[in-house]
């Protein structure tokens, strides 16, 4: 701890900070009191905490949306078609609903929650039309022999294996080959530097409530993703080149109206936080921005 912190010294002289992959193993873990907090908890286990009387679970809305991107440089995602299709195959109120258990939000068919400046009002989800989705399919001459891989990581997002397996699922029933593969982050990251992640993969974008720090992962000069959109690269440079509020909103929902067209992902949920800290744990607030704010923090 930085005894010199200029908030004043730290409650506690040391921080250690473990990953474990495992939903099972970190709830473990905190009922066990081997660790103090946990990050992610699945909505499916918040009773089994509470249950314990030795935890409590801490949730807050956030601004980050999860989201399945495409590598749109290679068949069969190059084609339009095909990523609208599979937009139209998932059924984004079920997973909600059930995996979800009701938290957070459905993405309006665009990249911002709706409480994110740039949020288009005026663009909605597709609906859950498996027939559609097998329609745009035949027309794009999608190859059904050829599975498809949904990349994720275990824990990194809420219930993110789940929802991923979920999808895929859904997108065998119209047909598509889908299957999940669950890596290390170390695995996860190397991929994502040379930007080789494998058709379709996991991510989380946050907002911080601005459309400009989400919006920038899509632009070619973030190498984060390898969707390129004239219009979008322009109207996101005059959009962070200006303090009129007005202009940089109205560029920011055409931007979403782009990406809404295009689908470089399938834009799935506002997923909140869910955190769940062991009761001697005192003065530890969950954040929207998931930044760990600890400085206040004590253990009895």
């Amino acid at each position: 701890a930085n005894k010199n912190y200029w908030r004043g010294a730290p409650k506690v002289d040391k921080l250690v900070i473990r990953q474990i992959p495992e939903a099972a193993t970190r709830i473990a873990a905190l009922i066990s009191g081997e660790v103090q907090i946990i990050e992610e908890v699945p909505v499916d286990v918040i009773a089994e905490i509470e249950s314990s009387k030795r935890a409590r679970v801490i949730s807050i809305p956030t601004s980050a949306a999860m989201v399945l991107t495409y590598d749109t440089r290679r068949p069969p995602f190059d084609n339009p078609k095909v990523r609208e299709a599979l937009d139209y195959a998932v059924d984004k109120e079920v997973i909600r609903n059930e995996i979800l258990k009701g938290k957070g939000e459905i993405l309006q068919g665009q990249l911002l929650t709706a409480r994110t400046f740039g949020h288009n009002p005026n663009i909605k989800a597709r609906p859950f039309d498996p027939a559609k989705a097998k329609q745009l399919l035949k027309e794009a001459n999608f190859d059904f022999s050829k599975p498809v891989v949904i990349m994720t990581q275990s824990g990194k997002y809420l219930s993110d294996v789940d929802i991923s397996n979920a999808v895929a699922g859904m997108l065998r029933n119209v047909g598509i080959q889908a299957n999940v593969s669950v890596v290390e982050s170390a695995v996860y990251l190397k991929q994502w530097s040379a930007l080789e992640m494998g058709p379709i993969y996991m991510v989380g974008w946050y907002s911080l409530s601005d459309a400009d720090f989400a919006t920038i992962w899509y632009t070619e000069g973030a190498k984060r993703s390898v969707w390129k959109n004239a219009e979008y690269e322009k109207l996101f440079v005059e959009a962070r080149s200006t303090n009129d509020q007005a202009a940089r909103d109205k560029a920011y929902q055409r931007m979403m109206e782009i990406m809404h067209a295009e689908n470089p992902s399938m834009f799935l949920f506002g997923i909140p936080s869910v955190y769940a800290a062991s009761n001697k744990v005192k003065n530890f607030g969950a954040a929207a921005d998931k930044i760990l704010r600890l400085e206040a923090v004590s253990i009895d």
